[in-house]
Order: structure tokens, then sequence, then C-alpha cells
């Protein structure tokens, strides 16, 4: 008996091992070109998801197409702009799902239009898009605008004591001011404050705590895992923004407050009652959540990494400071919305820092049907995720030359572009994302007052190139950006 316990466990590992080695065999076997990857290959984990991705596709190369393991799962990478166009828009039916992204009906927080599926994403996305439409764009300009002046007027009184700032936390205080001003309409006091409430919930969000991780790690490998209900979001994160809808709401309704904000707009949805569909308090909390937490990391490292390019290319620098007193002229000395939308050169460098500091390492999409690849033989499988390598697009040479340079002059000719497809800073498609005329004005607001009044140069406290973080979804630099900053 003992001998045949003995011999069990004994092979138990060695089964199990080429259990998985069989597995990992899965693109090999459907004739797919893939990455190889091993049982205990856990570069995935090792590497921040823009690092990750970029090489995947680099190891694609060749290929329009390709399988890979992350997580213990297979995903194939789509590479070649045609196909993407494919993916994104032509065949949006069978890709309208996200992948990497949890939605959970019993964790309403996440029951976002980001992470929705199907038809709750279409009636969202449907009702939430009048929010972003020109007309609210100018209502929330002058917004936008009190927050871009505060934190000249800090960072004025911070360089008389030390000129060496962190663009880095003073970006991230001003977007969250920003998103707490125009999608609750409150004031978060985060620009003055760098320890306010608001940063600490924000800075929560993207912990990742190791437990976290851990459980997301473990659901990949055993699927029934899945079925063991855990928490991704601390639960201190979710009672503040549940208590800080609720609070506001009910301030609004007692003291008969409108505003022309994404809060409001998300009430009036709620009390309407021609509504194909229920708007809960709680998808309520959740798509507030949601605009909190696309703009947070978002914009401030659009606003954080251009500052420092322009830090590293003082002509680069010079040229759109040159450009901002033009049109500061031509507006008698006045930042309106209109001259935010006529500065080329400015367009020009926020699209080149986000082909470069692209938001996500890639855009994920779940087949929700049988797929047939054009022109090929190869079918994606119900349920295979799919990814669209932004990070590996924006930086291949075949359509960026020289692509570890900061050159805005590449975006000077939308005509002469190389392919379209190719240049992905907010997706495309029917799913691209909803909020980004909102983001662009934000981060654009930003440059124009910083550059207006201050000059800035790299120092000996620069770190470049940046360090980012692993296990969080959107590019993070995780350092501290050190700056010069003198007055104008």
């Amino acid at each position: 008996m003992w001998q045949t316990v003995f011999q069990v466990l004994l092979l138990a590992p060695l089964i199990a091992y080429l259990s998985l080695q069989y597995y990992y065999n899965y693109w090999k076997r459907k004739n797919i070109p893939y990455v190889e990857s091993h049982v205990f290959d856990f570069q995935w984990y090792k590497e921040p998801a823009v690092e990750f991705y970029a090489e995947i596709y680099r190891r694609l190369e060749g290929h329009k197409f390709g399988g890979f393991f992350s997580r213990f799962t297979p995903r194939i990478m789509i590479r070649d702009p045609d196909l993407i166009k494919h993916i994104l828009i032509k065949d949006f039916d069978h890709f309208h799902d996200r992948g990497g992204v949890s939605f959970d009906k019993n964790e309403p927080i996440t029951m976002h239009m980001f992470s929705a599926p199907g038809n709750l994403w279409k009636n969202l996305r449907t009702k939430l898009t009048p929010t972003f439409t020109s007309g609210k764009m100018k209502y929330m300009f002058s917004l936008v605008q009190e927050c871009a002046e505060e934190i000249c007027q800090v960072i004025d009184k911070r360089i008389k004591a030390n000129s060496i700032i962190d663009v880095k936390d003073f970006s991230t205080r001003y977007t969250i001011e920003v998103i707490s001003s125009c999608a609750f309409g409150l004031k978060a006091h985060t620009i003055q404050d760098g320890s306010s409430i608001f940063k600490l919930m924000a800075l929560k969000i993207f912990s990742g705590r190791l437990f976290v991780r851990i459980m997301i790690i473990t659901r990949s490998v055993i699927p029934w895992l899945k079925k063991i209900k855990f928490s991704i979001l601390d639960k201190e994160v979710k009672s503040f923004f549940y208590d800080l809808v609720e609070n506001t709401i009910e301030h609004r309704k007692t003291n008969s407050v409108i505003r022309n904000d994404f809060l409001q707009l998300l009430i009036n949805m709620r009390d309407d009652a021609k509504q194909n569909f229920v708007m809960t308090n709680e998808l309520l909390t959740a798509q507030c959540f949601l605009f909190f937490v696309a703009g947070f990391d978002t914009s401030s490292m659009a606003i954080s990494g251009a500052l420092y390019e322009l830090s590293a290319n003082a002509k680069i620098q010079k040229k759109l400071r040159d450009e901002i007193d033009e049109y500061l002229d031509k507006y008698e000395n006045t930042v309106c919305y209109e001259m935010i939308k006529e500065m080329p050169y400015l367009n020009q460098v926020v699209s080149e820092t986000l082909r470069k500091y692209p938001v996500l390492g890639a855009l994920n999409r779940i087949c929700v049907k049988r797929y047939r690849i054009p022109d090929t033989k190869v079918f994606i499988e119900k349920g295979t995720e799919v990814l669209i390598p932004i990070a590996g697009l924006h930086s291949d040479p075949h359509y960026f030359t020289d692509p570890d340079t900061f050159d805005p002059d590449r975006f000077k000719d939308p005509n002469s572009f190389p392919c379209r497809n190719a240049y992905l800073p907010f997706g495309d498609g029917p799913r691209n994302c909803i909020g980004s005329r909102f983001a662009l004005m934000s981060v654009k607001l930003a440059l124009v007052h910083l550059l207006r009044d201050f000059n800035f140069e790299t120092c000996s406290s620069t770190r470049y190139p940046f360090r980012f973080e692993r296990f969080k979804i959107v590019t993070t630099v995780k350092d501290e950006i050190f700056l010069k900053c003198s007055r104008k």
C-alpha cells in the first residue's frame, strides 16, 4: 500500500507538469505563430504591462498575428493595422466585450462602462455620450482652467524655496482636482494639500494589494476559484465613493442644486422614467468611479511625460512657448476654449507624448462568437482574449521613424501619416475612449498655463529612462519626475 502511495506522490508532479506542458502547446496545435512559453515562465509578472506587450509584439515580428500566454491563459495578439481595423471597427460585433478587466455583478462598483458587457455597455455609452459634446466641454473649460491657474500659483510659491519640483506629483494633484470639480462639483483641495483624502483614495485604488495579485493569478490557474467572491478594491475606497456620491446627490436634492456636470447627467438618467434600463444608485456610483479612475493616472502621465520631454528638448519647448505667446496675443492674453483647439503645435506635442507614453500597453477584447481571420483559415474561438498592442505599434520603426526620439513634427501633416491604425492613444471604433476630448482639453490647458509662466529643465535629480510600475493596467512612472522649474 505504502509503495503505491509513494509511486502516486512521485508521479503526480510529473503528470501535472506534462499536462501543463500540453496546455502550453495550445497555439502550436492550432498551427498559429506564437511566442513560446514554459510552465514556469513568469515574465509577464516581472515586467510592467507596457513593456511586456511591446516585447511580445517584437517577438512576433514578421507575422500579422500570433499567440502567447499571459497569466497561464492563451491570448492572441493582432499586429497588422488592417486586421486591427477589422477587430475594432468592421467586425466589432464579434469583439464588443473587453477582456482583462473585472466585471462582477456582485461587486456593483465594477459595473461601469469600461468593463460592462453587451447591452449594458451599449445603453451606458449611448446615454453618457452627451456628457462630452463640444457644448459640455466649453462649460467645463472654466472649471478646468481654475485648476490650471491654481497649480501655477502653488508651483510659483514652491520654487521660491526650492526650484527642483516633482512634476509627477503636481500633475497628479491637478488631475484629481479637475476630476473632482467636473465630475462631482466638489473642491478636493488636492492642489494645495498633496495628502488630501482624494489623493489618498486614488493611490489606494492603484496600490495593487498583494492579496489581489495572488487571487488574480491563482484564479487564472484554477478556474473554479472564480466562484469564490473577493473584492478587488479596498473596502475604504468603496465606502469613500459610495458616501461621496450619496452625500453629493442628497446635497443637490436638499438645496435644489443643478449643475451641468457628469454626476448631474447620471442623476437625470436615473430619474428619467422613459429609460429602457434602470440606472440604480450602484450603477451611477460605478460610472463616477470610472470617471475618477480613468482620468487619474492617464492625464497626469501625459502632463508629466510632456513636461519631461520639453525639458529634455529645449528647442521644442521654445517652439511651443512661442506658439502659446502668439495665440495669447491673438486672444488678448486670455486662454479660452477656441485658443486651445486652434493651436497646431500644442496638438502635435500632446499627440507625440501619447505615442511615446501610451495610456495602455494594449487594448483587450473578448471574442464573443467564433471568428475567421480575414484571408486565412485561422479561427479565433469564442472566449479567446484578443490583444491590440498599442505600446508595440507606437514604438515600431515601420510606422514611426526613430521611435525613441520625441518628435512632434511627425504629427505635423495628418495626411502624410504612415498608418492611421498604428496610432491608437484612445483606442478606436465604437468602444474607443468616450472621454478623450475631455482628457485632451485638461492636458493641453495644463501645459499652456505652465509654459506661459515657467521654464522647465532637466537636472541632476532627473531620472531617465523612466521605470514603470508593475501590476498596473495603465502606464505609470514608478519614481518621481524631478525637473528644475523657474519663472519665465
